[in-house]
């Protein structure tokens, strides 16, 4: 399963693990996270499961994705292979704190 913090990230423009509602910030979900990078990316999600699908032997079912990213179940070797086709590298970075 993957579970990602601060320490991962992908490298983009701007990438915040928070939405703004009417006067409060929000803490998204992992699945939300990478449904909005899907979208900045410029893909639809049939678009990518297609793509998944073809370079890497994905199912070629939205649902499936969707519901991977809706149950955080996705695994790490999955979201490597979706960062590629999205043309997005991972970068680990070290915390600045000592924890």
């Amino acid at each position: 399963m993957f579970s990602c913090t601060t320490a991962c990230f992908f490298r983009s423009k701007t990438f915040s693990p928070y939405i703004q509602t009417t006067k409060k910030f929000v803490r998204k979900s992992k699945g939300e996270m990478l449904k909005a990078q899907i979208v900045r990316a410029g893909f639809t999600m049939q678009e990518l499961v297609d793509r998944l699908a073809d370079e890497y032997d994905w199912s070629d079912s939205v649902s499936n994705l969707s519901a991977k990213l809706q149950r955080e179940s996705i695994r790490y070797k999955e979201v490597v292979e979706l960062a590629n086709v999205l043309g997005y590298d991972i970068v680990w970075q070290k915390r600045r704190d000592n924890r």
